[in-house]
């Protein structure tokens, strides 16, 4: 495996052309050029190319055990602590305070989701959160957004039902509903599916 020259536990995808340091994903910016989409060094702004490693897509179930490796680990547990003192203490805000510590929390949970998916081998630092817009706001909108679209059969199927009136006195009679309860089932599955899809 190759490694990242400025970030050691992370794996390098490029290699810069001009100071010839290998780069992870933190490491290399996105940027377009005459010839289209290219990759540039975050350090020199120099154009990388991608390294080319055999690699073997491994399913979930093989690569659990070394990701709650991770989690469970001494960097992880105190990440882990860390992210919900903050989340405990953000909440205390007057109005707003429950919606940064969700905020918080999607925005750990989609970083760990990225950082996976692009091959590294770390957990995200606080460097992982330099720019509030793009680190906290877009991960929160996508989790909505995402949520929303997942869930809208159900709502849709509730809303259309011919005995609104009865339901909302009675809600606990949609559960017998048979449809019902499949279209909320295949939400409850397809969840996972759909946030990670977000997050990446």
């Amino acid at each position: 495996m190759i490694t990242c020259s400025m970030h050691s536990r992370a794996k390098a995808a490029w290699r810069c052309t001009e100071c010839h340091k290998d780069l992870c994903p933190d490491c290399a910016a996105s940027g377009e050029s005459q010839s289209g989409a290219v990759v540039r060094c975050k350090h020199c702004g120099a154009l990388a190319i991608p390294l080319m490693e055999h690699r073997e897509i491994q399913p979930y179930w093989k690569m659990f055990p070394a990701f709650l490796g991770a989690i469970v680990s001494l960097e992880g547990l105190l990440q882990i602590l860390a992210v919900a003192v903050v989340m405990y203490l953000v909440s205390f805000i007057p109005l707003l305070g429950g919606l940064l510590s969700l905020s918080l929390w999607i925005a750990y949970y989609f970083s760990v989701i990225r950082k996976a998916a692009f091959g590294a081998e770390r957990l995200p630092t606080i460097s992982d959160f330099e720019n509030p817009l793009d680190d906290m706001v877009a991960p929160l909108l996508r989790f909505v957004l995402a949520s929303l679209i997942l869930w809208a059969p159900t709502v849709w199927y509730i809303a259309s039902h011919p005995d609104l009136v009865f339901v909302i006195k009675k809600p606990l009679l949609l559960f017998t509903d048979p449809v019902l309860i499949l279209i909320m089932l295949a939400g409850i599955l397809y969840f996972p599916g759909t946030i990670i899809t977000a997050a990446i």
